[in-house]
């Protein structure tokens, strides 16, 4: 989804429209040291204000990359946002995300790139855009696998405390463990226990291909789109299958119910010491 398309249009509104709003990053426990006013320092806020359920960050991936996708594809000529990264997507009290701060962003006059200074956040800047200073709808792919990665793993984009001193990179860390085979090392330990791992598996891929080095090679909004409605596909159907499991057990006729020995004789200490050969 997106929000914004007002306030580009009337600035005045930004405010108004940013006070009904949540930041991503504080729901997910991240928030703005005091005494900085980057978005480094210190991230992990109380346990009790993050999403701990997979399928809602799914769901703000989801109504994100819609917003990404209007931009890029909705408007003529397309906008760069320029500076994606998850203090930038906004969330309201049901936890729909919203696309915000068009400060950075720019008309694609050409169709293709907008040469400009280099500009943007630190830990979600495309490595291209800071080689060339050409960004294009490519660069905005690559914050947004930034963003994915962090529903993932639930950290921020730099840190040598969980990435190490060798690394400190989430796309580093986040691909070395996925060459390994080893999801379970990133995912965020406070999830709730009852996601489908493949569809993990899912936004992770589709995240680190967002993130390779060269642009061309990275996918287009809308093909990350459809990646992360397939991955709520699969959890869907999960759901279902667990509710119609429960269902079928519930709706068992009484004679097919398993026949239970209450008996004394069945409690006694030689039952158990001593049980019957056939």
């Amino acid at each position: 989804m997106f929000v914004g398309s007002v306030a580009v249009m009337c600035p005045s509104l930004q405010g108004l429209i940013t006070f009904h709003y949540i930041q991503l990053r504080k729901i997910c426990s991240f928030f703005i040291s005091k005494q900085s006013s980057t978005l480094h320092g210190k991230r992990d806020g109380p346990p009790e204000k993050k999403i701990t359920s997979w399928v809602t960050r799914m769901d703000i991936a989801e109504d994100a990359a819609k917003g990404i996708e209007y931009l890029h594809t909705g408007c003529l000529p397309a906008i760069i946002h320029r500076d994606l990264k998850s203090s930038n997507i906004l969330l309201d009290m049901n936890m729909r995300a919203k696309v915000s701060d068009f400060g950075l962003s720019k008309l694609m006059a050409d169709g293709s790139k907008v040469s400009s200074m280099i500009r943007g956040t630190f830990g979600y800047l495309d490595p291209e855009y800071y080689a060339t200073q050409q960004f294009t709808v490519k660069s905005d792919i690559f914050g947004f696998g930034i963003i994915l990665l962090e529903l993932v793993s639930g950290y921020s984009p730099i840190s040598a405390e969980h990435f190490g001193d060798n690394s400190q990179y989430i796309v580093e860390w986040a691909r070395k463990h996925i060459e390994s085979g080893n999801i379970h090392a990133i995912i965020d330990k406070s999830l709730e226990p009852t996601y489908e791992i493949q569809s993990v598996w899912k936004i992770t891929e589709v995240a680190l291909m967002c993130v390779k080095p060269i642009g061309m090679d990275r996918p287009s909004i809308s093909e990350v789109l459809k990646e992360i409605q397939e991955a709520i596909l699969i959890e869907q159907k999960a759901a279902t299958g667990r509710v119609e499991s429960i269902d079928i057990f519930a709706r068992r006729p009484p004679e097919f119910a398993p026949k239970l020995d209450i008996s004394i004789s069945a409690f006694s200490t030689e039952s158990f010491a001593q049980p019957s050969l056939r």
